[in-house]
């Protein structure tokens, strides 16, 4: 996670995380 998405890997942040 890390990005600017709702969810899922690399491009997530603001949101509810995933495992990467």
């Amino acid at each position: 996670s890390g990005g600017a998405g709702p969810a899922g890997g690399a491009s997530s942040g603001p949101k509810v995380e995933e495992v990467d």
